[in-house]
């Protein structure tokens, strides 16, 4: 009877428990993982409040309003900028429907014609001083189309800074997963090591039944536990690549913020700014310029295509209605769209402003013949990605500079860019020669700079465009640029001599087997010396900074425009005088002769 009684009784017990077992390491597992995977996001929050409150206490110890030390950081800048402004909607004229456009631009026009007339006739000494300082006037425009794409920003970079860096949070993401799978992995294994004891123990000799029993509930956790980690290791997976997508599109917009720079100087209080070549007006009538400070990179990147598109023709709408443009068909307007993609869907009804570009290409893939030329628009150089080596950066490195050439980004690029492919493929294995892949995050932005902060050349061929940001990572490294781009135009170059910092080698050239590295050795280190010289002195004019700073990168921007201004000035006052018949300009499409280098 208690053999009987034994096999009948402990059934019923061994059903009760492995059900209510099972249940119990289910959840502990689930738990564990939710500690996991919450902790894995935790640091990330934290350092995103860290990074604020460095931020803060970056705006209190500037009580100065100019500080000694400008700020080249843009990711810092922003900040200061979005936390210390208000943004308040302004319901000036300018934001306004205007009915009578005609008769609004009329008026505005002989507002200006009598200002200019009052300054023609003042004295000599009066009319110099005010020909030297450019008035611009800024528009006030809708939060949308300026400080929502800000913020927009902002939001997007702090979400993907520092990517793939320890202790990033894309980088615990990745550890998070490599756990997950180990866990999963050897999951049967950590279960046998639960159960086997229970069921070893259970009773004297366990039956079939019990057995089955057992299997069948192990199935049942090992299969849950499965699931559970399959997804999430796809959610984490997913993350990693979305955060990766956000940055490359984020570092894009970061390389091309010069609309930015420029407009924070522009509308900055006035005891805060140090530039006295180019002032802000509140009335258009005093104004010689008219900025539009419209993020069009930003949008691009950061917003969905119809969400964008709709953008811009709501901006474009906005723009054309004032009387400001009216008056000039958009002639004496600056419009920034520093990347190719910028503005693309509509910037044909504004091929008359003034354009702020990264370069100009004659192919046609980006820009239309008639829309960009050098005597209407202005090239300005990209925000560097790296670290602006100064004086005393230069003078640490100098002896380092063991490498002859040194290249670090995307081998291979579509357009203009197909030499990339052919320089790799001869100055691969050749000493003294680094050729490498680059890749995004911080350790990609550290493994160029201390790569340029080493060698003696740095290479710079043609991307997509004929430009490419390494140009001015280079000059601000104290690398010498080695430029292989046969259609590249530069910034500033009525100011700035780039044959004094600058190599530069025609395509056909540096495709033949040989030819570069031999070129480059040839040069003779009293020359190398000068030139190294000349980048410490010119790689300020590379930088954008707040507060924009005499002789760097928005300084030079007003310069050349200022040497724009006259001739600004004459296409406006002769598109108006314009009849049925007149003479059209002729604005020519230049193209090299030798086009079939590259295939």
């Amino acid at each position: 009877m208690a053999g009987k009684y034994f096999a009948s009784a402990n059934p019923r017990s061994f059903a009760f428990t492995i059900p209510s077992f099972v249940l119990v390491a289910v959840l502990s597992l689930v738990a564990l993982t939710s500690v996991l995977f919450l902790s894995s996001s935790s640091p990330s929050s934290s350092a995103c409040v860290d990074n604020l409150g460095r931020g803060r206490g970056r705006d209190r110890a500037a009580s100065n309003p100019i500080s000694p030390l400008p700020e080249y950081s843009f990711v810092a800048s922003l900040e200061r900028f979005l936390t210390s402004r208000s943004f308040e909607s302004s319901s000036s004229p300018d934001a306004a429907k205007l009915d009578g456009r005609k008769a609004a631009a009329k008026a505005l026009d002989d507002a200006i014609w009598r200002r200019e007339m009052y300054d023609m006739v003042r004295s000599p000494s009066d009319h110099l001083s005010a020909l030297s300082v450019i008035r611009v006037y800024v528009y006030d425009m809708p939060a949308k189309f300026t400080y929502d794409l800000l913020w927009l920003f902002r939001s997007t970079y702090k979400d993907t800074t520092n990517l793939t860096s320890n202790g990033s949070p894309v980088h615990r993401l990745i550890e998070q997963v490599e756990l997950l799978c180990f866990i999963q992995k050897y999951s049967l294994l950590i279960i046998a090591f639960v159960f086997c004891p229970y069921v070893v123990f259970c009773g004297e000799r366990p039956s079939i039944n019990r057995w089955a029993k057992c299997k069948e509930s192990l199935n049942a956790v090992i299969s849950i536990i499965v699931a559970l980690f399959l997804e999430t290791r796809l959610l984490l997976l997913k993350t990693l690549e979305y955060s990766s997508t956000l940055y490359y599109t984020a570092s894009i917009a970061l390389n091309h913020s010069i609309d930015y720079w420029l407009w924070a100087d522009l509308i900055a209080p006035p005891s805060q700014r140090l530039l006295e070549n180019v002032v802000r007006v509140h009335r258009q009538e005093e104004a010689d310029l008219f900025y539009i400070p419209f993020f069009t990179t930003i949008s691009y990147f950061l917003l969905g295509k119809q969400q964008c598109k709709a953008l811009y023709r709501e901006a474009l709408k906005w723009v054309i209605d004032q009387p400001a443009w009216q008056r000039s068909e958009g002639r004496d307007h600056i419009l920034p769209v520093h990347h190719p993609w910028s503005f693309k869907t509509v910037r044909r009804f504004m091929k008359k402003a003034i354009w702020l570009l990264p370069d100009m290409d004659s192919t046609g893939n980006w820009y239309k013949p008639g829309q960009v030329w050098l005597e209407k628009d202005l090239i300005l150089p990209y925000v560097p990605n790296v670290d602006w080596c100064d004086a005393k950066c230069l003078s640490d490195i100098e002896s380092k500079r063991g490498t002859l050439l040194f290249f670090r980004g995307r081998l291979k690029r579509n357009a203009g860019g197909k030499i990339r492919s052919k320089l790799v493929e001869i100055l691969r294995d050749i000493e003294g020669v680094i050729i490498e892949e680059g890749s995004a995050g911080n350790a990609g932005k550290e493994a160029a700079q201390i790569g340029m902060r080493k060698s003696i050349f740095c290479l710079s061929p043609a991307g997509d465009t004929p430009s490419s940001a390494r140009l001015f990572d280079a000059i601000v490294s104290g690398c010498i640029p080695v430029i292989v781009s046969d259609e590249l135009e530069l910034p500033f170059e009525g100011l700035i001599d780039y044959r004094k910092i600058a190599v530069f080698v025609s395509s056909s050239d540096a495709i033949e087997p040989g030819w570069l590295v031999n070129f480059l050795k040839s040069i003779d280190s009293r020359q190398i010396k000068e030139m190294h010289s000349n980048l410490a002195k010119y790689s300020r004019h590379f930088l954008y900074s707040s507060p924009a700073q005499s002789l760097g990168a928005e300084d030079l921007t007003w310069r050349m425009i200022a040497g724009k201004l006259v001739n600004i000035k004459l296409h406006v006052r002769r598109s108006q005088r314009m009849v049925k018949g007149s003479r059209n300009l002729c604005t020519c499409d230049c193209r090299p002769s030798n086009t079939s280098l590259v295939t």
